[in-house]
């Protein structure tokens, strides 16, 4: 079974992750790339990562729920559409 923990010893400045799952490796590693002296990664031999990240980058937060009307998703999908146009003229 693949999966991701998180733990945290109380008083201490981060908390660890252990991951297994693909995603959650990839976040770290990225973390790690961007913030060599903050995030410390130890690979195990199994393929999974054990992980020390500043307690500070912790958070939990609901995912956002909006309740569209018809017009405003339609104006959505309008700005979404141009942004694409733009891209490919960009490239």
């Amino acid at each position: 079974m693949k999966e991701t923990t998180y733990g945290h010893e109380a008083g201490a400045d981060y908390f660890t992750v252990t991951a297994a799952e693909r995603w959650s490796i990839s976040m770290i590693k990225k973390l790690h790339e961007k913030h060599p002296e903050e995030v410390e990664i130890t690979q195990n031999k199994d393929g999974s990562i054990y992980a020390k990240v500043p307690l500070s980058w912790m958070r939990i937060h609901p995912k956002r729920t909006r309740t569209m009307t018809d017009e405003e998703r339609a104006a959505a999908a309008e700005r979404l559409r141009k942004g694409r146009e733009q891209k490919k003229l960009n490239q």
